[in-house]
């Protein structure tokens, strides 16, 4: 038998229903679906040095408990059920692709925002507008039938290779966009993807000589590359030159119910982000949190997408802010390798 909570409503029966179904929308609402701050008003200087202690001592903080358990958990009798009688999704509408367009030839690469990853990212100026270029290495014609599936939640901790990478972040902005996300700011705008060329290599060179990326490659590389005709192709993205990154130092429980709330927001455009860090969470000036960072997705025009994979992830984000940064901002403790 499906487990009940204390106020009524049953994970099994919000499962069924995510997400199309709002979980901040349900009446009453859903107790700690928001996590009350209240277990920290009787923190004292010595509770903090005891904890961080601990913590130091063994890897675990045992404040992560005190905001209580993510409230729509599944037993291991209702995994078994939803594994074995998936639900299809009732209101999925396939998104038209996401554009291409096709770049200048006077980009300016101003820099290189990250220092190192597979997938090397640019400020760039195109006819004024400061953008951001994710590029992804150089590759040839994308097969026939080419499939970018994996299942999201059995993946080994290998990178993707950049077709998958490309393919995935379109795909996701596609379904993004047509759902208003990129306008609502729930996540950056995205203006297209392109193909660079050879006068686009080159400057990246000039500007850039040392640039490395996946599997140690270099300039070099990437230059040899566009010799034999194969060019880096790239996703264009609204560039926030003052955001931070979420951490122990700015998360609060209303950042964390916004960033969690934008995170349903992406569900419900049949998106599954596929790798929730901080890392990939930012927080702007004006307080918006925006969500970044989408090759390693997955969306609903793919059949290996389930359900169970959405209601998990919110799950996940939830405790990167409730069991993860906030115990750790209470005692000053920055160790959250695994979040990262």
């Amino acid at each position: 038998m499906a487990f009940t909570s204390s106020n009524g409503f049953n994970p099994l029966e919000i499962y069924r229903s995510y997400p199309e179904q709002n979980p901040y929308d349900i009446q009453p609402p859903i107790f700690n679906l928001a996590p009350h701050r209240e277990a920290e008003d009787h923190d004292t200087p010595e509770l903090k040095k005891a904890v961080l202690d601990i913590a130091r001592r063994t890897g675990i903080n045992v404040l992560r408990q005190m905001c209580g358990d993510f409230p729509f958990l599944l037993s291991y009798l209702d995994e078994e059920i939803v594994t074995n009688n998936p639900v299809p999704f009732t209101q999925y509408q396939p998104p038209p692709p996401l554009a291409k367009i096709d770049l200048p030839d006077d980009v300016e690469f101003i820099r290189q925002i990250n220092e190192a990853g597979n997938t090397p990212i640019f400020e760039v100026k195109v006819e004024g507008n400061t953008w951001l270029l994710k590029m992804f290495p150089a590759f040839g014609p994308v097969p026939e039938g080419y499939r970018t599936s994996r299942r999201p939640l059995d993946e080994s901790n290998r990178p993707l290779d950049p077709v998958r990478r490309l393919m995935r972040e379109r795909e996701a902005y596609a379904h993004l966009k047509q759902a208003g996300l990129c306008e609502q700011g729930h996540v950056p705008d995205c203006y297209g993807w392109t193909e660079l060329r050879q006068v686009h290599v080159d400057a990246i060179a000039q500007v850039i000589p040392g640039l490395t990326y996946e599997d140690g490659q270099n300039i070099e590389d990437l230059l040899d590359k566009a010799y034999d005709g194969l060019f880096p192709k790239g996703i264009l993205l609204e560039y926030f030159p003052d955001a931070q990154v979420m951490s122990i130092h700015n998360v609060t429980y209303d950042l964390g119910e916004k960033a969690v709330r934008s995170l349903y927001a992406i569900h419900a455009a049949h998106v599954l982000h596929g790798n929730v860090r901080r890392r990939n969470i930012l927080l702007l000036p004006d307080g918006r949190v925006v969500w970044i960072d989408f090759d390693s997705s997955l969306c609903a025009s793919d059949p290996q997408l389930r359900r169970l994979d959405l209601y998990l992830e919110l799950q996940g984000g939830w405790s990167v802010f409730f069991r993860q940064l906030i115990p750790n901002k209470r005692i000053g403790w920055e160790w959250d390798v695994m979040f990262r």
